[in-house]
């Protein structure tokens, strides 16, 4: 597309609009692309819930042995 003379905004235009947002390095935050902007911090905040949950757990377990 460089070679028949297309521009670099004409040339993503057609990238974007064949194989949608995910494309690009730095895709626009809209109602398809929120997931990849917001799925990583939703992944680690459950993570840090089953971390706290095991952590909490443990302690319980290691106080209840104790006392016996």
């Amino acid at each position: 597309m460089l070679m028949a003379g297309s521009t670099d905004d004409e040339i993503l235009d057609y990238m974007v609009d064949r194989y949608g947002d995910f494309v690009r390095y730095r895709p626009d935050f809209n109602e398809r692309t929120w997931m990849l902007w917001i799925g990583p911090f939703i992944v680690m905040g459950v993570g840090l819930l089953i971390g706290l949950a095991v952590m909490l757990k443990r302690t319980r377990a290691s106080e209840t042995a104790s006392t016996q």
